[in-house]
């Protein structure tokens, strides 16, 4: 997997994910207390700064109450990458 690819993959999970936070009106402290991930942690996910962990990724599913595959459906539309 080239880096671009992974690049593309990390700031497609930021934005779902403050998408998700703000459509439920928490902030990002808020979703920390939910969830038991740290504000920075979350702050830098959310400016793609850092590759979620998997636990990470179900820990903020379950503070945000929605599916783990509302923050991890593939989107990403490139006939020669697939993830799994």
């Amino acid at each position: 997997m080239r880096n671009d690819d992974i690049r593309a993959i990390v700031l497609a999970f930021s934005f779902r994910l403050r998408d998700t936070r703000t459509a439920s009106r928490l902030t990002q402290d808020r979703l920390a207390r939910r969830s038991g991930v740290h504000i920075t942690e979350i702050s830098k996910l959310e400016r793609a700064l850092t590759d979620p962990r998997l636990s990470t990724v179900v820990r903020l599913a379950r503070g945000l109450d929605v599916p783990t595959s509302a923050l991890v459906e593939d989107r990403y539309q490139d006939p020669q990458l697939t993830i799994v």
